[in-house]
Formats: structure tokens, C-alpha cells, sequence
């Protein structure tokens, strides 16, 4: 034993950090998934907006080519 009784002073002392240290990661873990759930739903919501305007100007492309792309099916289809 170190100078009668430190040891058991410093086991309780670890004890404790032991125990801070577990509780400040449930903190930073409840902490941190709320954040990137947010983050998550925030790129989605921009993914969803930029698939929205592509189907958009798809449509308006292939309502603009419609003769164009049927006469190509045409003569794809003659060579097979």
C-alpha cells in the first residue's frame, strides 16, 4: 500500500471519472444522433428537391423530342 489508504482514495477517484466519462458519452451520443438525424433529413430534403427538377426537365426534354426519339425507336427497331 502507498502512504496508508491513497490507493483506495485513488480507485475511488478513477471510479468516478470512470463514471463521468460514461455519462458524458450518453450526453455526446444523444447529442450527436439528434444532430445528424437532422442533418440526414436536411439532405434528403435537398436530394428530393434536385429529383424534382430533374424529372422536371426530363418530361419537358422528352416532350421536346418526342418525334425524334420515336423516329429513332423506328429505325433501331428496322435494323434488329
Amino acid at each position: 500500500m502507498l502512504n496508508g489508504g491513497s490507493v483506495e482514495i485513488e480507485v475511488e477517484e478513477c471510479r468516478r471519472h470512470i463514471e463521468l466519462i460514461v455519462e458524458l458519452c450518453k450526453d455526446i451520443k444523444g447529442t450527436c444522433h439528434a444532430d445528424v438525424r437532422k442533418i440526414f433529413a436536411k439532405v434528403a430534403e435537398c436530394l428530393e428537391d434536385a429529383l424534382a427538377y430533374i424529372r422536371k426537365h426530363e418530361m419537358r426534354i422528352n416532350n421536346n423530342n418526342a418525334s425524334a426519339i420515336s423516329q429513332l425507336n423506328s429505325i433501331t427497331q428496322e435494323k434488329k
